[in-house]
């Protein structure tokens, strides 16, 4: 349990206040000191007459916040309402996005939900990224980026909930493409386009089906992919998956899209769509298969250097006992453990 939760407290409608409380926020994110034992470290407040007070829905946007919570089943958090009463002000805005960067930092530094969770059901940062792509919707590729791949899907899985109201709400328009882009969840990628993987799928956007009737948003897309390795790394699943042609993983999204509309009696949303049958066939100059490992090689010559990079064992085993923190364990084994040197 934490043991002490830091307290960020701002005065309502006040720029400046509220400012402070943004790079508060932000450096606690840059300090990694968010989450303590799987609960939030910190709660944003209000302060009214020298007195700390909790944060209510109708301090936000409230019609926008009660909408998340009927949506998701999911109650908004402190720092979701912190965020939409902030994004009330215009003036706030770099400071706004330069925080959601850092919620996204955070995110993809961990590659784990283990280190997310603001308690017992929910996981940190999705409220703010959510409200700020309804207010500054060219920033919805934030979202994607957040929802990184070794995502906890038995226990988080109402996060998806989020991503397909986005497609809901939007389409697939450009800012939800470069979300898709941005996203190395293939569950996530799937909630872009209205996939559901808890129960049946509505209104999925067919990629296969506009890509092949617009060409020149396929050529939008491949530049966006791009740009997105360009500005962004690609993250593994974890060190013991991994992948070195991550693109073809994109490409089986798309397989996922035309098979979820086409056939949903028999479309299995769980299964694993990397070695799903459809990837030899044509999709539009070669099969799915050969445009992706070209567009990899495209993406590839773009940025200088490969996407992905496998880690041999040896690699492995040295970032598991960084990781876990091997200072530690010597102590143990040399001063606790009877023959601990032997062993």
């Amino acid at each position: 349990m934490v043991t002490h939760i830091k307290i960020i407290s701002f005065t309502l409608d006040d720029v400046t206040s509220i400012e402070k409380a943004l790079l508060e926020y932000k450096q606690l994110l840059k300090e990694d000191s968010i989450s303590i034992d799987n609960n939030l470290s910190f709660r944003f407040v209000y302060t009214e007459n020298g007195e700390n007070k909790p944060l209510q829905i109708f301090h936000g946007n409230a019609e926008e916040l009660i909408s998340i919570e009927e949506n998701t089943y999911q109650n908004v958090s402190y720092e979701g309402i912190f965020f939409s009463h902030a994004l009330k002000f215009p003036s706030l805005k770099n400071v706004i996005i330069e925080t959601a960067k850092e919620i996204v930092n955070y995110a993809r530094r961990f590659n784990d939900t283990w280190s997310m969770w603001a308690d017992e059901m929910t996981v940190f940062g999705l409220d703010p990224l959510f409200l700020i792509s309804r207010v500054y919707p060219e920033y919805t590729y934030l979202v994607g980026a957040f929802i990184v791949p070794y995502w906890d899907t038995e226990h988080a899985d109402y996060v998806f909930g989020y991503l397909a109201r986005i497609y809901k709400n939007r389409g697939f328009d450009d800012h939800v493409m470069k979300a898709f882009c941005y996203c190395d969840n293939f569950e996530g990628r799937n909630a872009f386009l209205g996939i559901n993987h808890y129960e049946n799928s509505e209104n999925v956007f067919d990629l296969v089906k506009y890509f092949k009737n617009n060409k020149e948003i396929y050529s939008k897309f491949k530049q966006m992919l791009k740009e997105r390795f360009n500005e962004q790394d690609f993250l593994q699943y974890s060190d013991n998956e991994q992948t070195a042609h991550p693109i073809r993983s994109f490409y089986a999204n798309f397989i996922a899209s035309e098979k979820a509309v086409n056939s949903p009696e028999n479309f299995d949303a769980w299964c694993d769509m990397d070695s799903v049958l459809g990837m030899e066939n044509i999709f539009i100059d070669d099969t799915f298969d050969n445009e992706s490992y070209m567009l990899q090689k495209e993406i590839e010559k773009y940025i200088g250097k490969p996407i992905a990079v496998i880690h041999d064992d040896d690699d492995d085993d040295d970032g598991y006992w960084k990781n876990n923190n091997f200072s530690t364990w010597k102590d143990f084994f040399l001063n606790i453990v009877e023959g601990g040197e032997n062993l």
